[in-house]
């Protein structure tokens, strides 16, 4: 009879402990499904709200470029370098609002990227043309070699290009004035490489396990201002795209980050790589 009784005790117990847990397993599913909703939730706000914020950010700079073209017609050389640090703090800003609202996304699973054959070459001119004024602004080259033109990936335009602009962008903010800011692309063992160059200062090694990370801003000469969010923006995308990112940046000698994507194949089709259920990473082109 004691062991009987002590049978059913034991069964009981589990009873009950099995009860507990699906207790407590309903409700770390409600938890869990209430923070999707406020993720979702405040990932469509920072969309308006970026709308709302890029939209007079694109009047300014259509306003500026018209002004520009009438003083570069008259020579006014102060005026044109005035227009010039405008444009720059313009672009500055979108690209803030920009990367913000992309991490967001990203964070909130709600990256969706469209992929179909893209040239590089044509990824590479976009951000030539992005950039090329800055570039002037700040006294620095910026060198973008020709692609091949069979060189095409399997990509999303608009999330590669905002992996390019943060890397070139970054750059220009490290490079001193006098310097190269160098892009190219190539390809290496049946994937696409693109490498942007910079003859700054470089990042101390002790940096290099943490750059990818959110909100990291390095310890070495390379701190400035900025949100700490372009890189981790840059390994997120350039993985969703099945590809990798390096940085090779001996101290001193500049900072070499490079990209490796996987080549468009004739066969393939274009296709949809969705981390949630929500709108695509799309964004107004600058």
């Amino acid at each position: 009879m004691g062991i009987m009784e002590d049978s059913r005790k034991t069964k009981a117990e589990l009873q009950a402990e099995v009860a507990r847990l699906r207790t407590q397993v309903e409700k770390l599913r409600k938890r869990e499904s209430a923070r999707q909703t406020e993720e979702c939730a405040r990932a469509q706000f920072l969309a308006m709200l970026a709308h709302d914020i890029k939209k007079p950010l694109s009047a300014i700079l259509a306003c500026a470029e018209m002004v520009q073209d009438g003083v570069k017609a008259h020579g006014l050389t102060e005026e044109e370098d005035l227009l010039e640090r405008l444009r720059g703090s313009v672009t500055t800003i979108d690209s803030l609002v920009t990367n913000y609202l992309d991490f967001s996304r990203i964070e909130a699973g709600l990256l969706a990227l469209v992929l179909g054959p893209l040239p590089v070459d044509r990824l590479l001119q976009r951000m030539r043309r992005h950039y090329s004024a800055e570039a002037r602004r700040r006294r620095l080259q910026l060198e973008v070699a020709a692609a091949p033109d069979a060189l095409v990936v399997d990509g999303d335009m608009l999330a590669l290009e905002r992996v390019l602009i943060n890397l070139v962008h970054n750059a220009l903010k490290f490079t001193p004035a006098g310097g190269t800011i160098r892009v190219h692309a190539d390809r290496q063992d049946g994937m696409a490489v693109i490498t942007v160059q910079d003859t700054g200062p470089g990042i101390a090694a002790e940096d290099h396990p943490f750059l990818f990370e959110k909100y990291h801003h390095p310890t070495s000469s390379r701190q400035h201002e900025g949100t700490g969010l372009g890189l981790a923006i840059v390994k997120a995308l350039v993985e969703a795209h099945h590809g990798r990112v390096e940085v090779d940046s001996p101290p001193g000698q500049g900072a070499c980050f490079t990209l490796h994507l996987p080549l468009w194949k004739e066969s393939s089709e274009d296709t949809s790589i969705s981390l949630g259920s929500a709108p695509s990473l799309r964004h107004e082109s600058h």
